[in-house]
């Protein structure tokens, strides 16, 4: 049951983040200015850092506690996060630096190795759930 109650925390977490992708395409979109889209980079940054230090920190070593034949699987979940907390810093850098075109591209690129993440990672726990489900 704490593994179902996971697998939708960690989808109503992506759920959360995927909205702060969007509302940081809007301000390259509108090009709404250097404060506005630096103030979306910010709580998107913020907000992707806390749900990796909680999965990382948290929900996935409960899950290899319980289900150790899983841990390789999360842990190369919670590997990909360095690759996006280095293009974090790379977009913030960019933004900074007002390079709003590198910026855009480097977030593009971030967006979409981040869907193509969640998707894995949501596949991972639903196969987990099932499991748990099965062994019932």
């Amino acid at each position: 049951m704490a593994e179902e109650h996971l697998e939708h925390e960690v989808i109503e977490q992506h759920r959360r983040l995927d909205a702060l992708f969007s509302a940081v395409r809007e301000a390259f979109i509108a090009r709404s200015g250097a404060s506005a889209l630096s103030l979306s980079l910010t709580r998107l940054h913020e907000a992707i850092e806390v749900h990796f230090l909680q999965e990382e920190e948290l929900y996935y070593p409960s899950i290899w506690a319980l289900r150790p034949q899983q841990r390789a699987r999360l842990e190369a979940c919670v590997a990909v996060h360095q690759q996006f907390r280095e293009l974090l810093r790379d977009l913030d850098g960019r933004a900074t630096r007002g390079e709003v075109a590198g910026a855009a591209q480097v977030f593009e690129a971030l967006a979409e190795d981040f869907r193509r993440h969640e998707v894995r990672e949501e596949g991972v726990l639903h196969e987990i759930d099932h499991e748990v489900a099965a062994a019932r």
